[in-house]
Formats: structure tokens, sequence, C-alpha cells
């Protein structure tokens, strides 16, 4: 797994904030309003006391929509306090909390664009392990990271900052409709020489060859990404017709990353293995067209890299937040340069096959090879190659809390029509 599949975990010592004449004003009013008075008998706890009525974090709008939100804690003995949330950053110091100085007030300030919506979750004093190692102080800091206990709004482990203007998720919750039947199986690649679990989600009420998405971390879209619920849903409403998805498992944390990172012999088991054992317990359309490939992160790259080395089998790809930042050991180029996909796309005809990409507002950090600059650039690249490919920009970051709601944007749109 590499830093960018999964939320950065940031972590190191921090200092207090000089409360000075001389320090500049903090950006929030409200904490520089604090700071003034600090000298003042209770000032503190009237701000705690602010807190306690209005949550955490603190939300000031700006008269451009966007909104500075200030992560809290508070604490007198802690050393640090690290912030754990979607957003990539080269330089762990950025997620540290600073204190207040003279105070038990510990806060973190960033600006979001209107309508984001992200999950996130704080880690006080986390265990580092010896001096250099990562694995230890990152184990340290998983184990320390709790939702924010100043904020009533949570979802599942983390605690949730949502914005006026943030999308609907209509899709998500459970309805009295019919339901879908899941199954799951050991499927054994030869060809990979390993076994994985697939689950099978069977749509209610249909004899009939239906349409088949294959997905890819099968326990992230069993759960935190709902998956089956969107579908019973957005089925039983018409917005797709009666699916078929198989949910595909990574045989372990580690063979993740060498799988899904447009591994050409885990898109050939895709094409000549798992594709027939499907066909075998499933009544399921044969037209490429009704066959999506979907997925997150790594999961959204290998989507399109199987349907690009096999059009004749998989006709769409749905990327959430791709990772098309990646690059082959021996495929690195100038920082300006389109990314390995989009490269391999310039370099071959065009095939039959339809794109979904979306990716967040809050994945920029990185530059020209974040991950929402290499999906632009592959969407930009996809188009002048007379492909056909909806690009969503959606305000929030690498974040499964994100992507329950764009999965359904994704599936009405490549699938809204296969009937």
């Amino acid at each position: 797994m590499t830093s960018r599949s999964r939320p950065i975990l940031a972590g190191l010592a921090t200092g207090a904030l000089t409360t000075g004449a001389l320090a500049a004003p903090l950006e929030s009013q409200r904490l520089e309003a604090l700071r003034q008075t600090l000298s003042a008998p209770g000032a503190a706890s009237e701000f705690w006391a602010g807190v306690k009525v209005s949550g955490a974090p603190l939300i000031e709008s700006r008269p451009d929509g966007s909104a500075l939100v200030t992560f809290l804690w508070r604490g007198e003995s802690n050393r640090e306090v690290e912030l754990g949330w979607p957003v990539w950053t080269a330089d762990r110091r950025e997620n540290h909390l600073q204190r207040l100085a003279g105070s038990d007030v510990w806060f973190k300030t960033v600006r979001l664009p209107a309508g984001t919506r992200l999950s996130y979750q704080l880690a006080a004093d986390p265990k580092r392990g010896a001096p250099g190692d990562r694995a230890a102080y990152r184990a340290g800091l998983v184990a320390a990271l709790a939702p924010d206990p100043l904020n009533p709004r949570r979802w599942e482990r983390s605690s949730v900052v949502e914005l006026p203007g943030a999308p609907p998720q209509p899709w998500v919750a459970p309805r009295a409709v019919a339901k879908g039947r899941l199954a799951t199986s050991v499927f054994e690649s030869k060809a990979l020489g390993n076994r994985r679990e697939v689950t099978l989600y069977s749509p209610p009420g249909t004899a009939k060859a239906t349409p088949l998405i294959i997905v890819f971390d099968a326990d992230r879209y069993l759960s935190s990404i709902p998956t089956p619920t969107i579908l019973d849903n957005l089925i039983a409403a018409g917005a797709i017709p009666p699916v078929t998805a198989v949910f595909v498992a990574n045989p372990t944390r580690e063979s993740r990353g060498g799988e899904l990172a447009c591994n050409p012999a885990f898109a050939d088991m895709l094409a000549y293995e798992l594709l027939p054992w499907i066909r075998a317990r499933a009544s399921v359309s044969d037209d490429p067209n009704k066959t999506v490939l979907a997925g997150s992160s790594f999961g959204g790259l290998i989507s399109a890299c199987a349907a690009l080395r096999h059009p004749e089998r998989f006709g769409a790809a749905l990327s959430q937040s791709g990772s098309f930042w990646w690059e082959p050991e021996n495929g690195k180029t100038p920082p300006d340069a389109a990314g390995w996909v989009a490269r391999q796309v310039q370099a071959q005809d065009r095939k039959p096959i339809r794109f979904y990409l979306d990716a967040g507002l809050l994945e920029a950090n990185g530059g020209s090879e974040s991950i929402l600059s290499t999906t632009r650039k592959l969407a930009d690249v996809l188009r002048a190659k007379g492909y056909e490919v909806r690009q969503v920009e959606f305000a929030g970051g690498h974040d499964d809390l994100a992507w329950r709601g764009t999965l359904s944007d994704g599936l009405i749109h490549l699938l809204g029509d296969a009937r």
C-alpha cells in the first residue's frame, strides 16, 4: 500500500504558539479573539463553554463561499496532537495541531471549499516506538486515532465535517425495497497462484442476463461504501437496471499494491479466469459495454488499466480518486508530462471504453503529480482521443465518506441506459 492510497496520518512534536504582541494574527477570528483576551481570568473556560454549545470544529464562513475550519483539542498535559484526515501532504508536520501558549487550546485551521464533506480523527500523544521506526510509529498512531470528542457528528469510527452545500447522498441509507442476495466464495487464480474471497451480489427479482460490475477492494465496498445497499436503492428507483456485482478482495494487504498497480497479469486474470468464473455462476451480459470495472485509489487505477488492456471484455471504467500519479519504476517522466496511463492512451488507438473519473478538490497536494492533477490530465487526453468520459470534482479528499456518495453518480452515468 502506498502513502497515497490512504489518508496520511501525520505527526512530529509540536510547540506552543506564541501570544506575544509581534505574533501574526491567527486566521480564525474566534481564536484570535481568544488569544487577545487570554490574560483575562476565565477566558479559556469561557471559550470552551462556547465550543460545548456549538460543537467542533469551528466553522467561519468566507465571502467567497469557502470556510475556515479549525480543529480543536483540549489538553494541558499533552505533548502533541495530530490530525488524521483524507488529505495527502509531503510534510507530516502540516497535520499537527498547535498549542495556544498559556492555554489548554490546541488547534489547526484550514480553508475548505464550499460544500466540503470529509471524515477525520485525532490522536493525542501516540506511541512513537524506536527513533526512525516508521512502521512502529504508524502502528502507534493508528492505535491512538479516535473520533473528535468535541464533535457530535460521527460516521463509523470517525468524526464528520460537512459544510453548507455538501451534495446529498440519497442512496446510501437502507430503504424498504427488495434486497439483492450476497454469497461469498473462494476464488483461486492459477495464473497468479493465489486465492481470495469473491462476493457475488445477485439483484432481486430478475431472470434476465444483467449488466455486470466488478468492484475492487471488497472490504471497503461491502462496508464503509455500502454498495449492496446503494445497488438495492438504485435498482428499486429505476435509476439503473438490475445488475450483478462481484466484489473482489485482496489476498493480503501487501498484495494490493502489486496487483492493482496496472499489473497486466492481474488484468489478464480478470479477463481469462474471473470473468468465466462469474459467468458460470450468474446470468450476466456478454456485452463489454455492460461490463464495468470499478474502484477507488489503486482500485480506480486498475479499473482504467484493465479496461484499456481488455476492451473486448470490459467496456466501462469507474474510477474514484484513481491513483493516476502511479508510474512504473522505469517510467518516470518530467513533472509536467502526462502520467503513465495517459501516455498509454496517447500512444494507442482509441478503444470502445467509456470512463467515469472523479477526484477531490482536496487531493491537489503534490502539484502536477497529485491525484486531482493527474485525473484532469487523463481526462483531457481521453477526450482528445475521442473517448466518452465524464470527469467530476467533489469538495473532499481521499475518503470513503465522499466516495459512498459519488459511486452512485458513476453507476447512473455508466449504466443508467443499459437496458
